[in-house]
């Protein structure tokens, strides 16, 4: 008889653990605010501007986007808001690449100019926003860093 109960209580053990490590493994990966990267921003004639961006969604399921709008800074100058034509699904670990095109306002010429012309290296670039999800979520996105001269191309940017 107590071999019966020894059985009985190490199959019940095991039991338990295998539904703790299948209710464990069963959960769906998070979703994390997406990342935004400037790749390139072209000025034409020094009053219209294309910028391209990149879109990275580094949660390991897809993320459904409805909506996306941007600022760009460049040294405390701002292009006009930015709302790159996007929506869809963004793979996981996946990203997508944004271009707008606008007009470039002066205060953003003039603060490009000294880059354009060799007199700057670099100046501090800060892209903030938010995208919105299919899901009812909003994900504020942020990035700080330097923009500087693309080399041998005049008025283009990195």
């Amino acid at each position: 008889m107590d071999r019966k109960i020894t059985r009985s209580i190490g199959w019940l053990l095991a039991l338990t653990a295998i539904t703790m490590l299948a209710a464990c493994g069963s959960r769906a990966p998070k979703l994390e605010p997406p990342r935004v990267k400037l790749v390139s921003l072209v000025v034409e004639d020094q009053q219209r501007f294309d910028v391209d961006l990149r879109l990275s969604n580094p949660a390991a399921r897809p993320m459904t986007v409805d909506d996306i709008r941007l600022e760009v800074s460049i040294d405390g100058a701002a292009l006009p808001a930015l709302a790159p034509d996007f929506t869809g699904v963004l793979p996981a670990l996946g990203e997508e690449l944004l271009s707008v095109s606008g007009r470039l306002p002066e205060s953003v010429a003039s603060r490009l100019a000294p880059l354009a012309e060799g007199r700057r290296s670099q100046l501090p670039l800060e892209i903030t926003g938010v995208v919105l999800h299919s899901g009812g979520l909003s994900f504020d996105v942020g990035q700080t860093g330097w923009v500087s001269a693309t080399p041998g191309r005049p008025w283009q940017f990195r």
